[in-house]
């Protein structure tokens, strides 16, 4: 509220200062002064003191101040009188700004103020005197205006009750000359509103609001006036006019831009000046109107206008209107994107410059033109060779443009292309242009068919003399075809026509051949499908054979050809083109028989037994199976070409000479230690037949030696090599496939064509497991050692190994009873060897050991070399060995030498017993307590019924020794304590732990837990 008394006070004395110019007469030439004949009565009397006060004006309700001046004040020590004032029209509100020293409030007497009287009176202590500045302010009233509009009050100096006196510092008393001042309440007045903004634009409207007060006449005019550039009226400019509040005013567009304009409201009956609005009013020239670029487009969619012109710092609007409306939301750069045209429509730009003024606006036209129908594209099927003819559907008016395959183009409406081609295959568009505008593209896929070859191809057969021979008519290229006919000659003095069979096309029948001039060794052939349907064959396929009976002489023979005589040569394909024909002769041929034979026989030249060899190019194919000689023998027809291929996968024990030996070997050749030194040895040992050598070929063998796979990849367990086949560097034979023999038109028996064959992983050549070819050079000791445990709970067998002196391998299988022990998993510890468990569930697992690095390895005797465990799961009191055999995989090790060691064993015998009825009277291994135990110890008790020696052992889940204690202990219970340290006293990881109690023959293990040291 205070905030708003200021604010009033302010606009009412801006109102007074307006009203008081407005009066006439000496009071009203100005505020604070007195009229001038006072001022000339002062000159004539100098040695006087003229007190005045000065005339303001007011508005009900608000305070004015009239201040009390002197001249003449020179050494003046006393001065006292009455003020006096019509308290109906003003009320004493307080005295200020005193200017004499020492006066206060306290000069003043104000018991009489509500009756219009003030009683002053001040002196000078010092009796010095005080001298005031002519027109000074001796002192000021402040009243409050209570009288009604057109009233007033005068400010006068009275001797009652107090007389006036202004006495010097001569005592002389001072000739006094009063001017009283007045108070005037107008009878009209105008307040000019602040503006809503004080920014404005030449050209731009504004609404100037006012209050008004008093009774105007019924003819009266309110104007709004604006200011030059400094803000004086003395040439104002009228900008609007009206009978009320609020004044629709324009400024006029050639203002001249500046910041210090003012605007008032005055009023024409009676003459009233209202206030200003307050506050400096910044005008804005305007920009000019923006230059514009217009857009068009085919068809229906968004087109893309610009303007340019703008000032810096400025910006744009784009209106759907020439004038009026609002701008288009967003749009405020130089160009402006419309909206989805489908007809032309016109747009207007306008500029805005830094201060927010805006130019007129500058009509801009989106121009929308048809686009033409969409032509209809055509083409004719043709050949290559043949004249492409394209066609486009006639729209009226439009020109056309083409486009296709192999940078094809054109402007005529059905254009071709003469001597087509496979590159001109492709889609071809053609679009209508009309006034630029271009149609959606006509499209036709044409195929230029490059119609491929036939080929008929007759197979060169022989036969012995009166026999009958089938000779196959075959085909390539038989794709889509719909028709064919030719014809077949050959010599009938060599052979006579029986018949024709083997009909390869549904519907081919003899029906379909002509056989009046076969006795002259013609035949006619003629086939079309009736419905047009076309028909594809694989390549190779017999179409149909014919059947002759060979009647020449040992040694003769005859073409089979396929020509046009009688019947001329024609084939058609499913689009009615012609297919080229490529003919391909063969022969009938009266032969004899002769012999071809060899032998299947490993390096060392030992036969090879129940070997498939095929003998291949005959009428028939032939196979032969080698006996444990390894030899196979064939009668063929003589002149005839006979691919000999030899196979074997049969082998009934599929590891049969593979053993770890064979990795070893291997391992020793790739680390550069011992190379095989064989090319047949290289071949057998790229297992995977990548076509070199490396540790996958070991793993791929150690598959078979663990009974993991029963073939190498590709099925295969052997490969063969023809003995006369010359290895370009024997010590690097790859790359190598299994080779044939092809013997070409054999004309007398072949003897000696013989194959060395290689068992795919043997690399050491023992192969056939009935011989021995290698002497034991020792033995290795497998221990596994009894064990009782309870149903239910894990046990872990370990494998020991004695005499493990400088070994480069192992393998064997282990075996168990799966109804009373359940694998689990294998837990490495000494060597780091490799499992097959895929027959776990069986009670069997195989495993294989080689070193490394290609050399051998020593053990301390008693050395785990690693853990299986297991669950109990048979009933209590059943029992099970575990037991290291051959059954899956050979139990055999090797010596550095790669001499073969014998594998002796021990094996275990594993008990599920109960805690409550020890195996051995007087032996328990209780459960740790606590267990589950944390950041501590645990305690393991155990009972002996004897003094002896006790080890406690205490090992990690992978079956690492972590902790051992070990004394002699007098018979009873005992305690011993586990901090969770190793015996280096490291702290182990939390996890599950397992101990296990030795004391004479007991032994017994239980499991530990261990949550967080």
């Amino acid at each position: 509220m205070a905030k708003r008394i200021i604010q009033f006070s302010f606009v009412a004395v801006a109102v007074l200062l307006a009203v008081l110019q407005s009066f006439g007469g000496d009071n009203n030439t100005s505020i604070g002064k007195g009229n001038s004949a006072t001022s000339a009565k002062v000159k004539a009397a100098a040695a006087a003191v003229v007190l005045s006060a000065d005339s303001v004006a007011g508005l009900p309700g608000t305070e004015v101040v009239v201040p009390v001046r002197v001249q003449g004040f020179y050494n003046i020590i006393t001065s006292q009188g009455s003020v006096a004032f019509d308290a109906s029209v003003v009320s004493f509100v307080g005295v200020e700004q005193y200017g004499l020293p020492g006066m206060e409030s306290t000069n003043f007497g104000t018991t009489q103020v509500d009756n219009g009287t003030l009683i002053f009176s001040w002196d000078d202590a010092t009796l010095a005197g005080k001298t005031l500045a002519d027109e000074a302010v001796l002192f000021a009233i402040r009243f409050r205006v209570t009288g009604s509009l057109g009233t007033s009050s005068n400010v006068s100096f009275v001797s009652s009750p107090t007389p006036l006196e202004f006495v010097n510092n001569t005592f002389q008393t001072m000739q006094l000359l009063l001017e009283p001042g007045r108070i005037q309440v107008p009878a009209c007045y105008i307040t000019t509103s602040a503006l809503s903004s004080n920014s404005l634009c030449a050209g731009s409207s504004v609404s100037v609001s006012f209050t008004k007060q008093g009774t105007f006449s019924p003819d009266n005019t309110f104007s709004a006036q604006l200011s030059d550039a400094s803000g004086s009226f003395a040439n104002a400019t009228v900008i609007g006019t009206g009978s009320a509040s609020p004044i629709a005013a324009t400024i006029p567009t050639g203002t001249a831009q500046g910041t210090g304009y003012r605007i008032r409201v005055v009023a024409s009956s009676p003459a009233v000046t209202g206030t200003d609005n307050g506050s400096n009013v910044a005008i804005n020239t305007l920009p000019a109107a923006p230059s514009v670029t217009a857009g068009e487009r085919c068809g229906t969619g968004t087109v893309v206008l610009a303007a340019s012109g703008a000032p810096a710092g400025g910006s744009y609007r784009w209106y759907t209107a020439a004038t009026g409306g609002t701008a288009i939301s967003g749009a405020t750069g130089a160009t402006y994107t419309t909206p989805s045209l489908s007809a032309t429509t016109t747009y207007y730009a306008a500029i805005v410059n830094s201060a927010g003024c805006e130019s007129s606006r500058t009509p801009v036209t989106a121009t929308i033109k048809a686009v033409p129908a969409t032509p209809v594209a055509t083409a004719s099927p043709v050949q290559v060779g043949g004249t492409l003819s394209l066609s486009a559907g006639t729209v009226a008016g439009a020109t056309y443009s083409w486009t296709g395959p192999n940078g094809f183009t054109s402007s005529a409406q059905n254009p071709t292309i003469a001597n087509a081609s496979t590159v001109n295959s492709g889609t071809y568009r053609v679009t209508a242009v009309i006034n630029g505008c271009s149609s959606e593209a006509g499209t036709v896929n044409v195929t230029v068919v490059d119609v491929p070859p036939i080929t008929f191809d007759a197979d060169s057969v022989s036969g012995l003399a009166g026999t009958e021979i089938l000779v196959p008519i075959r085909v390539k290229g038989f794709t889509d075809i719909v028709s064919a006919q030719y014809s077949v000659n050959w010599d009938a003095g060599v052979a006579a026509f029986v018949g024709v069979e083997n009909f390869g096309l549904t519907g081919l029948a003899a029906a379909n051949f002509g056989a009046s001039q076969a006795a002259s060794g013609n035949l006619m052939f003629s086939w079309n499908d009736e419905n047009l349907i076309p028909y594809t064959l694989p390549d190779s396929s017999i179409l149909f054979s014919l059947r002759l009976r060979l009647t020449g002489g040992m040694g003769q023979s005859t073409p089979i050809t396929i020509s046009g005589t009688p019947t001329p040569i024609e084939v058609t394909e499913k689009n009615s083109f012609i297919v080229p024909v490529t003919r391909l002769a063969g022969a009938a041929t009266v032969r004899t028989l002769v012999k071809i034979s060899g032998k299947i026989k490993s390096e060392q030249g030992e036969g090879v037994r129940t070997v498939a060899v095929s003998a291949t190019g005959g009428a028939t194919p032939l196979v032969y199976e080698t006996q444990p000689d390894g030899l196979y023998e064939f009668e063929v027809l003589q002149n005839g070409t006979y691919t000999i291929s030899p196979t074997k996968n049969n082998d009934t024990e599929v590891a049969n000479g593979i053993t770890t030996l064979d990795i070893a070997l291997i391992r020793r050749h790739i680390l550069n230690v011992t190379p095989l030194g064989s090319p047949y040895k290289l071949l057998a040992a790229d297992a995977d037949n990548s076509g070199a050598i490396s540790t996958i070929d070991i793993a791929t063998i150690r598959k078979v030696i663990l009974t993991i796979d029963n073939f190498f990849p590709g099925k295969r367990l052997w490969r063969f090599v023809p003995q006369s086949h010359s290895f370009s560097n024997p010590a690097n034979p790859f790359p190598f496939q299994d080779s044939v023999q092809v013997h070409a038109n054999v004309v007398e028996t072949l003897t000696g064509q013989d194959f060395i064959g290689v068992k795919l992983g043997d690399v050491n050549n023992t192969w056939d497991a009935t011989t021995a070819r290698l002497g034991t050079a020792g033995n290795l000791v497998l221990q596994l050692q009894d064990q009782q445990v309870v149903p239910g709970t894990e046990v872990l067998v370990p494998v020991k190994v004695y005499d493990f002196k400088n070994v480069s391998g192992y393998q064997f299988t282990l075996n168990w009873d799966p109804e009373v022990l359940e694998y689990q998993s294998v837990v490495e510890a000494a060597a780091q060897g490799a499992f097959g468990a895929h027959r776990a569930s069986e009670g069997k697992l195989t495993t294989t050991w080689d070193d490394p690095a290609g050399k051998s390895l020593s053990l301390a005797e008693g050395s785990v070399v690693f853990y299986v465990k297991f669950k109990a799961v048979g009933a209590l009191n059943t029992e099970t060995k575990v037991a290291v055999t051959s059954d899956l995989t050979r139990s055999v090790a090797y010596n550095n030498s790669l001499q073969e060691l014998n594998i002796k064993t021990t094996n275990a015998t594993v008990q599920l017993r109960s805690t409550a009825a020890p195996f051995i009277a007087g032996y328990a291994l209780h459960q740790n307590v606590p267990n589950p135990f944390t950041l501590g110890s645990t305690s393991i008790r155990f009972s002996i019924p004897q003094q002896e020696e006790v080890t406690i052992s205490i090992y990690n889940s992978l079956g690492q020794e972590v902790r051992t204690y070990t004394a002699t202990y007098a018979p009873g219970e005992h305690t011993i304590t586990w901090d969770g340290r190793t015996s280096q006293g490291y702290a182990v990881g939390k996890g599950t732990y397992y101990y296990r109690m030795r004391a004479g023959k007991f032994t017994e293990a239980k499991r530990a837990l261990l949550l967080e040291y």
